[in-house]
Order: C-alpha cells, then sequence, then structure tokens
C-alpha cells in the first residue's frame, strides 16, 4: 500500500458538555445526524462529521477503514468521547478503537455489523445480494444510491416521508466521491471485526431495528458473550435509520447507555 493522502474533514458542532462523535454510513454525509444531534445536544457536546469523500470532505487516497480512523482520531480535536457509528460507520468506529483506544470512552453500534457479509452462521447480508449490490453500483451509482436510500426504510411506518427526507437531506451537500464509495462497498464486502468487537475494552451498546433489511437482528444474540460491557436495544418497527424513524425511543436508549456508563 502506497503512502496515505490525508485530506480536511468538514464537521459540525451541536452544544456544550461530554462529547459524542457520530460517523454516518456508506453514501450518506454527516447532514443525516443533523436532527438528531440537536435534540441530543442540550446535554452533549456532539460532533456531526463528513467522512473523506463524503459531502464536504474531500477524497482521502486510499480510503481504508485504518486511514479514516486515523483521520478522525487526528482532525476531530477531542481527548475521549463517545463515538456513534452508523452502518459503515459502525465498522469505522470499531476501527478506530481498535487504534486509537485513548480517544473512545464508550461506543454505540446503531444499525452496525463487524463482519457485514454472512459469513456461515454468522447473519448479515446476503453474499450473492452484496455482490449484485456492487455491480449495480458500478453500472449505475445514482440508481444504486436511491434504491438503497428506499432499502434502508422499508417496513417502516411513514416510509414514504421519510424517504422523501432522507434524499432532501443528501441533496444538501455535493455528492459522495464514486472512487470513494466503491472503496467503501469494498470494506463492506470483506470487514471482519468479530474479534475487534469480542475485545472491546470500553462499554459499547448495539442498537438494532427488528425490521432492519440490511443488518439483522440475529445479529444481537450471535454476539451476545454474557458481558456485563455489552447492552443492546432492539428498536420495535424500525428499519436500517432508526434515529431518523424513531428518533425519540433512541434518543432514551442513547441516554440512558450514557448515564449507566458514566
Amino acid at each position: 500500500m502506497g503512502p496515505v493522502v490525508l485530506s480536511q474533514l468538514y464537521v459540525e458542532s451541536y452544544g456544550a458538555g461530554p462529547p459524542v462523535i457520530l460517523v454516518h454510513g456508506w453514501g450518506m454525509h454527516g447532514g443525516i445526524w443533523r436532527k438528531f444531534a440537536q435534540q441530543l445536544s442540550d446535554d452533549f457536546q456532539v460532533i456531526c462529521v463528513d467522512l473523506p469523500g463524503h459531502g464536504n470532505s474531500d477524497p482521502i487516497t486510499p480510503f481504508t477503514l485504518s486511514a479514516v480512523a486515523r483521520q478522525l482520531a487526528q482532525q476531530i480535536p477531542v481527548k475521549s468521547a463517545c463515538w456513534v457509528g452508523w452502518s459503515l460507520g459502525a465498522n469505522v468506529v470499531l476501527e478506530l478503537v481498535r487504534n486509537f483506544p485513548a480517544k473512545v470512552s464508550s461506543v454505540v453500534l446503531m444499525a452496525g455489523n463487524p463482519c457485514f457479509a454472512q459469513s456461515g452462521i454468522w447473519p448479515g447480508m446476503a453474499v450473492p445480494d452484496l455482490e449484485r449490490f456492487i455491480d449495480n453500483a458500478e453500472l449505475d451509482m445514482k440508481r444504486t444510491i436511491t434504491r438503497f436510500m428506499a432499502l434502508q426504510v422499508r417496513g417502516c411506518e411513514g416510509y414514504r416521508a421519510v424517504l422523501s427526507a432522507l434524499n432532501r437531506q443528501l441533496k444538501e451537500r455535493p455528492d459522495s466521491d464514486q472512487a470513494t464509495l466503491m472503496a467503501g462497498l469494498e470494506v463492506l464486502r470483506t470487514v471482519d471485526q468479530r474479534s475487534v468487537l469480542a475485545h472491546l475494552a470500553v462499554p459499547h451498546l448495539l442498537l438494532l431495528g427488528d425490521q432492519d433489511p440490511i443488518v439483522p437482528i440475529a445479529l444481537a444474540q450471535a454476539i451476545d458473550d454474557g458481558s456485563a460491557r455489552i447492552s443492546y436495544s432492539i428498536v420495535g418497527g424500525a428499519g436500517h435509520l432508526p434515529f431518523l424513524t424513531h428518533e425519540s425511543q433512541v434518543i432514551a436508549q442513547f441516554k440512558k447507555f450514557l448515564k449507566e456508563v458514566s
């Protein structure tokens, strides 16, 4: 691997208090968190970041979990924080806590999977479906993202309104870099951080939607090792975007978790 070319990250910050950093998923940007972040900002300093090559952040070469985690650790000015990773963002956060543990006081994995692709009895996205998704993205990225957004809210109450709001939010910032998006899909195809999750030394919350077509709720049982450091929350009726579709429930669970571990 050649040298990593770092670039500037775009962040937005709300409120004051103990720091919470929100890391978005594939094809999105930090603006997707805005309403959620504002709701948390009465009690926390909430930082929303655009991952490299997404939104207003410049691309990074190469886009790998280790390179992205290093950039976040270097450019987000906090000593130790609760890191919240949604979807691909959960994998970024796991990589960050593995390499920069002093930066992390607790972890929330929201609709994230340490091994995204199904592997043996491990619950995940079926490999043929994932491969087909990647092939479609290579052929027509814009159409693939449109379909992906619809998939994330499928089965949720009021999904049309949520999808419309999601589309508006996505258009607020520049389209994600094509090479970055393909690299992100390669991360999801190959990532296996099960050992990282199993050895996390900080408290962590796994938050899943019971209607999520991308990250199955069977994941909670798959990673349950009886550790007191692991907390679980299953959001009834939620798909892949619980912080948008079930904001009040997710915020309540989030605050309860932080109160318990503080």
